[in-house]
């Protein structure tokens, strides 16, 4: 009925835990509406909120990022801490206290609520509440954290893009953009908003993020199922399974100096009667009903200047290995999320639910992730004519073989010959590995790079014994 409070505690009373969090959904929302002052404004920057973070790639609960819920709790601690300002101004605030919050100190609307008849659990009385990364707290009771599923790696993507939007905000204040210039609806048969005439802080914050662009190495998680109902529950479950691959890889690299897997926060579909390498297949019917792809990319763990264990432990393995981190091996980490998401799976499994977990380098993407994400391939580098190169190479050979024999005893001529022809065939290999390496736009396959810790500065040399970024052998 019309006249039922929901914000009435002894609602709560002889229902079951999953009816109390389906209430509690409802009453949360409630609450955030009379907790956040300035209700018009409030509705304007949340808007915005999700728009800002749809376009840049971290909207999604499941994955571990922000949803709905998440961003509401934040717009209206805000409001609350500026009550008259208009939602422009709550915009530029925001970023400037959510770039510079202590996490894990949670973002709370209000006290939490005990009640000694109901007893119900909160936030703060449980084991491990206190080891959450980014507590945001609900209002409603019981309180709950909101962001259980944040992980290490999706809090320091979020941090980063909150330290991105709030540079942006201090250009628009140093006058450097406009904050009164806004982008246009999008026009008819376009997708895209039309950007203003002059340089806008709407506009630069809600650019795109090009995360295939950005990244270098991903895990491709590739799911399938034959039949339409089959492919239904398993494509749900296995989205909301991703963000324990991210964890693992956390779990599993910290020997080797830590990494970082951030999800793609959306599914991407190959095209009809495409596969998932973009070739077309000679007969479609032969590709599954159902199919989806999701991308996590993988990173070295930046180190923090104020972090002085990691910072120990990253010298250490250094000075272990040779002056280089050590290969993070990952097939651990894959192999118990295929085993978890096998044990787990809620309903029964049908013969032809299938889950695939492969390394692709940026340079392997294929050309349908970039036109279903909207975002634009890197364009190779420039490569020298081969003529040059070769030419440049033999040289160098040719000068090394006086040099090499100067400090020796000096050869006959016939062995002087004998000693050019191996100079120059190792020369004319590392042209030919120099050509490979640029037509993968510098990054190979995942195993002729070695992926540093970020502070480093020197340029990686590909040696032999650097042949090996990833022991990815995940079959």
């Amino acid at each position: 009925p019309e006249t039922l409070d929901l914000d009435d505690i002894s609602l709560l009373r002889s229902i079951d835990e999953a009816s109390i969090k389906s209430l509690g959904g409802t009453r949360t929302t409630d609450q955030i509406l009379k907790l956040a002052p300035n209700p018009e404004s409030f509705r304007i920057c949340l808007r915005f909120l999700k728009l800002y973070a749809a376009r840049r790639g971290f909207y999604s609960n499941k994955t571990g990022f922000l949803g709905g819920v998440n961003w509401a709790i934040l717009a209206a601690c805000v409001c609350q801490l500026y009550p008259k300002a208009s939602a422009s101004t709550l915009i530029v605030k925001f970023f400037r206290v959510i770039s510079k919050w202590p996490w894990p100190l949670p973002v709370r609307l209000k006290e939490i609520e005990h009640d000694s008849v109901l007893n119900l659990q909160v936030w703060g009385t449980r084991m491990g509440d206190n080891k959450q990364l980014m507590p945001i707290i609900t209002p409603s009771y019981p309180a709950m954290n909101s962001t259980f599923n944040v992980s290490e790696s999706t809090l320091w993507f979020m941090k980063s893009e909150f330290k991105r939007a709030q540079e942006i905000c201090e250009k628009a204040q140093a006058g450097e953009l406009s904050m009164t210039a806004v982008p246009t609806e999008p026009a008819e048969g376009a997708s895209e908003p039309t950007p203003p005439t002059e340089p806008s802080l709407w506009w630069e914050l809600i650019q795109p993020h090009q995360f295939f662009a950005e990244h270098s190495h991903f895990l491709q998680v590739y799911a399938h199922a034959a039949t339409a109902e089959e492919w239904r529950m398993w494509e749900g479950f296995v989205e909301s399974r991703l963000r324990h691959l991210g964890v693992n890889i956390e779990r599993y690299s910290y020997s080797c100096g830590g990494m970082l897997a951030i999800p793609w926060h959306k599914k991407i579909t190959p095209p009809d009667g495409i596969a998932i390498d973009g070739t077309a297949p000679d007969d479609p019917t032969t590709l599954p009903h159902g199919r989806a792809l999701f991308f996590v990319a993988l990173m070295r763990k930046p180190v923090d200047e104020k972090n002085v264990a990691h910072k120990q432990q990253i010298a250490k393995l250094k000075q272990q290995h040779g002056g280089k981190l050590p290969t993070p091996d990952l097939k651990g980490a894959v192999q118990e999320f295929k085993n978890k998401l096998l044990m787990t799976c809620p309903f029964q499994r049908g013969p032809s639910m299938h889950i695939e977990v492969t390394h692709i380098s940026r340079a392997k993407l294929p050309d349908f992730v970039f036109t279903a994400t909207k975002q634009t391939r890197p364009a190779p580098p420039q490569r020298e004519p081969k003529a040059k190169v070769e030419t440049e190479a033999k040289a160098k050979a040719e000068a090394g073989a006086p040099a090499d024999a100067a400090t020796t005893d000096a050869p006959a001529p016939e062995e002087v010959k004998e000693e050019e022809a191996p100079a120059a065939a190792v020369a004319a290999a590392g042209v030919k590995r120099k050509r490979e390496t640029d037509e993968n736009g510098g990054e190979g396959n995942g195993e002729g790079l070695t992926l540093e810790a970020p502070e480093v500065g020197s340029p990686q040399k590909k040696t032999a014994t650097t042949r090996k970024a990833f022991n990815l052998n995940l079959s």
